[in-house]
């Protein structure tokens, strides 16, 4: 399930109600993705009109999604199928999504974008500052353009292994994609499976 929960200014009875409900969706999923739309608001520029920020959280959740599905459909430089994403979202409770964005500033050979893109992704806003070694399952789903390459898929990995737990459940997907610019990487984190109730108590 993918949830959203309230902004701070709605009070703080509605954001007791909403936790309420993630506890008890827990009883009924593997995994509940929570996307904190007070983080979202750090993600908005001051001067974006209010019909253009909701857009904003919509395209975040349109995202998620997109990202799980793309995971499992679309083959690529490193697939993965039902029983690798079951393996982290099963059971796993809470789950926070962090997303990141980076472009070649260099040769397409020494290009960091990959590696740009996961440092975005895990000190995105969304994961709330949680620490990734709390998390003891994540999904790790990086999309780029032509120039991304299995060297620079495994620079980016590199790094998500020296901050996660060492026994963590780690899966990972690369795939290209040839609508995007040929020198952009996405990369967007799912962690769950935290070792406290709530991962952004």
């Amino acid at each position: 399930a993918i949830v959203t929960t309230p902004f701070p200014s709605e009070g703080e009875r509605k954001m007791k109600q909403a936790y309420e409900a993630i506890d008890r969706l827990q009883e009924t999923t593997d995994a509940v993705i929570v996307i904190s739309n007070e983080n979202v608001l750090r993600m908005i520029p001051f001067d974006i009109p209010l019909d253009a920020s909701f857009r904003v959280v919509d395209d975040i959740l349109a995202k998620v999604v997109v990202s799980l599905s793309d995971m499992l459909t679309k083959t690529g430089l490193s697939t993965v199928d039902f029983a690798d994403v079951a393996s982290v979202l099963g059971n796993g409770g809470v789950a926070l999504v962090g997303m990141g964005t980076g472009v070649e500033s260099t040769a397409a050979e020494d290009g960091t974008a990959a590696e740009d893109a996961t440092i975005a992704a895990m000190t995105s806003p969304l994961l709330n500052a949680v620490h990734l070694d709390a998390a003891m399952g994540v999904l790790v789903h990086i999309v780029g353009g032509r120039s991304l390459s299995l060297q620079k898929v495994d620079k980016a990995l590199r790094i998500v292994d020296s901050y996660v737990n060492e026994n963590a459940n780690v899966v990972m997907s690369a795939q290209v994609d040839d609508t995007l610019p040929h020198d952009m990487v996405t990369v967007t984190m799912t962690a769950t499976a935290f070792k406290r109730s709530r991962a952004n108590d």
